[in-house]
């Protein structure tokens, strides 16, 4: 990205915009694994965002309503909403016992924590990067 005029994010690294003392911000780019969202004006497309999808194979490309690391982005004029609500409506209740619910003081047995891990999982694994989901994962077997 750096090659083709970007400016990496002091926050994030995997975050990159296009700046112009003379115009302003031109753009931004967020990539994550083999996925990328942008922004920018039509300058910043033409010049910026067609070079990359020349040098790289851009296999799909959406805009206005779609998908993005499990996110739901909606653009309407100058309005951008975000939800989760397709991942939030396919979340699944932990099932346990009325006898083991009495159990109060037991640890949870590895059935127990299955759906909870695999749920954090599924909704970190989407916002943060896989490193910091794995730490996640490993704090949570440690947790009663």
């Amino acid at each position: 990205m750096t090659d083709c005029g970007a400016t990496v994010s002091a926050v994030d690294p995997a975050v990159f915009y296009w700046y112009s003392t003379e115009h302003g911000l031109q753009g931004l780019l967020a990539s994550h694994v083999d996925d990328f969202i942008w922004a920018g004006n039509d300058t910043f497309e033409s010049k910026v965002i067609d070079k990359i999808r020349r040098l790289l194979s851009v296999g799909q490309e959406e805009s206005d309503s779609f998908k993005y690391v499990g996110l739901n982005i909606q653009s309407q004029g100058s309005t951008i909403q975000v939800d989760q609500e397709q991942y939030l409506n396919n979340i699944q209740p932990i099932v346990i016992s009325k006898k083991r619910a009495t159990q109060k003081g037991s640890e949870l047995n590895f059935s127990e924590k299955k759906p909870c891990i695999q749920g954090l999982d599924r909704f970190f694994g989407l916002q943060i990067k896989q490193d910091q989901t794995f730490s996640l994962l490993l704090v949570c077997w440690q947790l009663p």
